[in-house]
């Protein structure tokens, strides 16, 4: 580190550094069946009827960094700061282990000028710009080489006198493979008026990231379901604003309310791979993400990832409502009833939106159905303190995004199985003498018609906005100023979770099912919902 100044009017503030991070895992792994005694298990392996080989592995992942920071200050109202690091990363292969990201920012304390001294109304200003570039190298180790693993299965040997024990590659390598970049423009403003008594802050970014390291879906034909490959960029922008005001600020009463509001756009500007024919859409570049479920309902991807779009858009079936009469069920230019997948659906169905006019459902009906990004997301609350009184609050919220209910597709239908329906599933069902207004197909379908109840379709797809009580606090510092031995006593009861205004059917719109996975995005699949949460306490100190 290194400090200076210069005169008056000039100061450095430097640090340079090194690091090394290095992890090691070890893993041995041996295994038996078939025992004769089965308490025998882990302390008598050895007596097991069938064993494998001993199997040991190991893997040694390891970062170098170098970094240095300069800061500059001029006539403590001009700041200029410059950092750059390089990073060698042992998940990629010689000649793409090193990264170098740079970064510079200048800020203008302008409250500090001459024309703004004596304001009556703007008692802090400072205006900020910055560039920066930030590097990612998160995949898992050794996507460069190709593993082996050993299979369960065991060949005979060209005698017939033993066995061969098989190996077989765990992926594709890809020696190509190099670090994620992302670079950043930001500019931005901070703010406080009234001698501090509203403050504030003004930012706007435009974010790009290139190269960016997927595990992207591959054609089966190459043995392997995926890749780690760098695929495409991306770019954000968008524009943040952070508002807080103290109302009433005196030695009994403190009354302060804040905010903030942020809204963010992102695009996919390159993807990388060839033009395809894509359902509706017709000709696009674009890949699909993973599929959501391994079972027999959703067993398909929900988003698709398309060039000059949004990240992640839903894809599947548009729907309009249920087939009530014959009239819309042979509206279709041979005037045969509507078919799905080559079988005539009938009336009491969900009507499926043909997108190509041939009248039949099938894949080349698909379309983009929803979208999971949100226009903006917000949050607001407020502090109250009044002697020994304390009272806090906090909502968040999110507006304009879409979210993929995958357990409508079970749920939402009464097609005579055993499982669980929501009540609107029967009791809202379509009957043309009883209910011909119903929004739910009619009861049966899955057992009488055709069974498209495992399909994405945007009857599953609902608007995720909502608006929650997050937090609240109330504190009462109990007068212990009789009391020798005790020098604070406080009772504190708070709450978490308290109230949630949404449209969403399911438990909590505020889930995401694969949050580990950048490939399904949206999706409530049997989330485990938000807690709520009340909590009592007394703070005692002696």
């Amino acid at each position: 580190m290194y400090k200076k100044k210069f005169g008056k009017n000039h100061r450095i503030n430097a640090t340079a550094g090194f690091l090394f991070d290095k992890t090691t895992i070890e893993r041995t792994r041996y295994s038996g069946s078939d025992f004769s005694d089965k308490s025998l298990r882990a302390n008598g392996i050895s007596f097991a009827g069938n064993n494998t080989p001993l199997i040991i592995d190991s893997e040694a992942p390891a970062i170098v960094s170098y970094i240095g920071r300069v800061n500059y200050t001029l006539m403590n109202k001009y700041i200029f700061t410059g950092t750059i690091r390089a990073d060698g990363s042992s998940r990629f292969a010689k000649g793409n282990r090193w990264g170098y990201f740079p970064a510079f920012s200048f800020a203008w304390k302008a409250s500090e000028e001459s024309f703004l001294e004596n304001s009556k109304i703007i008692s802090d200003l400072k205006v900020r710009a910055g560039y920066g570039e930030v590097g990612n190298q998160n995949i898992p180790n050794y996507q460069f080489l190709t593993p082996f693993d050993r299979t369960e299965a065991s060949l005979s040997d060209a005698d017939g006198n033993g066995s061969l024990i098989p190996v077989v590659p765990q992926n594709l390598a890809n020696p190509d493979l190099k670090w994620e970049t992302a670079f950043q423009y930001n500019a931005g403003i901070d703010f406080g008026l009234f001698d501090n008594k509203i403050t504030g802050t003004l930012d706007t970014y435009y974010k790009s990231s290139s190269d960016l390291l997927l595990n992207f879906p591959i054609s089966a034909s190459s043995g392997f379901a995926t890749i780690f490959a760098n695929v495409g960029d991306i770019e954000n922008k968008g524009i943040e604003l952070s508002l807080s005001a103290d109302i009433i600020n005196n030695d009994d009463l403190k009354f302060n309310i804040y905010g903030n509001i942020s809204h963010n756009r992102n695009k996919i500007t390159k993807i990388g791979t060839p033009t395809g024919n894509v359902g509706a859409l017709g000709n696009i570049v674009s890949y699909f993400g993973n599929n959501v479920s391994g079972g027999t309902h959703f067993k398909q991807p929900a988003n698709i990832f398309i060039e000059g779009e949004q990240v992640g858009l839903f894809y599947g079936y548009q729907t309009q409502g249920i087939i009530k009469d014959n009239a819309q069920l042979t509206n279709t230019p041979s005037g045969n009833p509507l078919q799905y997948g080559g079988t005539d659906l009938q009336v009491g169905d969900v009507n499926f939106v043909d997108q190509n006019g041939d009248g039949n459902i099938d894949e080349n009906d698909k379309t983009i159905i929803g979208n999971p990004n949100p226009d903006f997301v917000y949050s607001f609350g407020s502090s109250l303190e009044y002697k020994n009184f304390s009272l806090s609050f906090l909502f968040n919220g999110v507006y304009g995004n879409d979210i993929a209910n995958s357990n409508l597709l079970e749920l939402g239908y009464a097609n005579n199985t055993s499982r669980n329906i929501i009540k609107n599933a029967y009791h809202n069902a379509f009957d043309a003498s009883n209910n011909p207004n119903g929004t739910y197909p009619l009861v049966g379908v899955g057992g009488v018609g055709v069974d498209y109840t495992r399909e994405f379709n945007d009857r599953v797809v609902e608007n995720g906005s909502f608006l929650r009580l997050s937090f609240v606090a109330f504190d009462y510092k109990v007068p212990v100023d009789n009391i020798s031995y005790i020098d604070q006593l406080k009772l504190t009861i708070s709450g978490q979770n308290l109230w949630l205004l949404t449209d969403y059917s399911g438990f909590d719109p505020e889930v995401n099912s694969f949050a580990f996975d950048p490939l399904r995005i949206g999706i409530d699949s049997g989330s485990f919902p938000n807690q709520r949460t009340i909590t009592v306490g007394l703070n005692v100190a002696f």
